[in-house]
């Protein structure tokens, strides 16, 4: 013998090729340390199908935390430095957010094209967690210039924010469709858009614990606790980012890449304008009511309580309210794969508004008590995520082919976002026109303009997705659709 492989097998555990070498002295080894070391590679990935889907939406947790934290550090921070944090540079810090998201999913929407999905995850999530630890961190010196530090970082954590939506909700519906049929919808939903209000349910009742800890009477306390409520997102963020590393990218991408298929930005929205145009007026009508609501529920808690209450009361009631959230997410995602997301999207809307017509009506003729305004509130949010909340997502991420995915995904979530910078930026004007906080109709007015944004979002969701055909092989159907368009330009 000459000491080279005479025979090779497989190795059962790794799944590679292990080659038996027998030497001159008839002695039989084995490669080991190509064996061990395959074991060790595929041992740290995360093989499991629903793993891939759960760590890929698992992002979103961390963003809806660091996104809804922001209505609760304003009133914190309104209290530590009372003078210093004028309303314009309230307004500064979360129109800053916002322009942030809308160019992370912009960018973002090219990059995990070009690039790929796990690329586009590993990169805004280091950018998340760099840019919420400098916000964790206080700071010494003038106060007007730490709120301006934190205004800077807060824009780099909605880049980051913004990435996760082209990133890691394509990531994740690319990967759920890879499940049985009729199971597709809902694990989308269950690692998507739950996870969001994961987050945001996250951002209200932490801050409780956090405040009933460290106190809320002096600026010293209040100051600690938004910057250890920062720290948080921070932890939150490193977790996801851990678990991202041993996730591999998509069959569907990996195909794509093959094909070396890169497509313009200005070939997408020629091909796909009719239905991006309509998800993304949908996506925008439905963020400028989720996000105003959501983010100025602690100061509608404020205005409808007792006067003086402390904010660890406000914390708890608005911790109520999101827990609503959640009946509707979950029982909504079943309902989504039975009945389809186009019908769901339109039936949650509608009563969506009949719970916005009776909550604003209730409020304008007798001043209700503060349980049942949280309670029909709580119907209003839950059928909300029932419709546009489960739904919007999953069809945009339905919608165009694998190469474009990216881009598609994030040019209909950047005008979300700008309808949620209008909602959040209008809200409080729409209760000064309807008579202030002291009024009845300062609280029932913009319910009303609320259900009615509801309403208008049924209906267009109704007629104007008609044409697009949805169904649990969408993915494989906009992937064929396009490559026969690419074929005959």
């Amino acid at each position: 013998m000459d000491g080279k492989p005479i025979t090779k097998e497989v190795d059962s555990m790794a799944g590679r090729e292990v080659e038996l070498v027998i030497s001159e002295d008839n002695t039989a080894t084995f490669n080991l340390t190509q064996r061990v070391s395959s074991w060790w590679r595929r041992r740290r990935k995360i093989q499991n199908l629903n793993g891939r889907i759960f760590v890929s939406g698992f992002g979103l947790f961390a963003d809806g935390y660091l996104s809804g934290i922001i209505g609760v550090v304003n009133i914190l921070m309104r209290r530590a430095w009372p003078k210093e944090y004028t309303p314009e540079r309230q307004r500064l810090l979360t129109s800053i957010t916002f322009a942030g998201i809308v160019i992370g999913q912009l960018g973002f929407g090219w990059y995990v094209d070009r690039f790929g999905r796990r690329n586009g995850m590993k990169a805004s999530g280091i950018i998340i967690i760099v840019s919420s630890l400098l916000t964790a961190i206080p700071f010494p010196g003038p106060i007007p210039r730490i709120i301006d530090l934190l205004a800077t970082c807060r824009f780099f954590t909605g880049v980051g924010i913004g990435g996760e939506y082209p990133s890691g909700s394509v990531a994740c519906a690319e990967a759920a469709a890879l499940r049985p049929e009729g199971t597709r919808n809902r694990w989308f939903i269950f690692c998507t858009n739950i996870m969001i209000l994961g987050g945001f349910f996250a951002a209200n009742m932490i801050p409780t614990a956090v405040v009933a800890l460290t106190g809320e009477h002096t600026p010293d306390q209040c100051s600690n606790a938004f910057h250890i409520l920062f720290g948080i997102g921070t932890t939150f963020a490193i977790i996801v980012f851990t678990f991202r590393r041993f996730v591999d990218e998509g069959e569907q991408y990996e195909q794509a890449r093959k094909d070396r298929v890169e497509i313009s930005y200005k070939t997408v929205i020629s091909y796909y304008w009719q239905s991006l145009a309509v998800e993304s007026f949908i996506w925008f009508l439905w963020n400028v009511t989720s996000f105003s609501y959501t983010i100025f529920a602690p100061r509608l808690i404020e205005m409808i309580g007792t006067p003086g209450q402390s904010l660890v009361q406000v914390f708890g009631y608005t911790a109520c309210i999101m827990m609503f959230h959640f009946p509707g997410a979950v029982g909504g995602a079943y309902l989504s794969d039975r009945l389809g997301p186009r019908v769901m999207l339109v039936l949650g809307c509608f009563c969506q508004t009949l719970m916005a017509a009776l909550l604003a009506a209730l409020w304008a003729k007798v001043e209700i008590p503060a349980p049942a305004f949280i309670i029909i509130f709580g119907f209003f949010a839950m059928f909300g995520e029932a419709g546009a909340g489960n739904n919007i997502g999953l069809i945009v991420s339905q919608s165009a082919a694998t190469p474009v995915r990216g881009k598609f995904y994030g040019v209909a979530a950047a005008w979300g976002k700008v309808g949620g910078f209008i909602g959040t930026h209008s809200f409080i004007h729409l209760i000064d026109s309807f008579g202030g906080e002291e009024s009845k109709w300062g609280i029932s007015g913009p319910f009303f303009v609320c259900g009615g944004i509801a309403l208008l979002t049924s209906c267009v969701g109704w007629w104007g997705l008609r044409n697009v055909k949805l169904d649990q092989k969408s993915l494989d159907n906009r992937d064929r659709e396009f490559a026969a368009f690419l074929e005959g330009k």
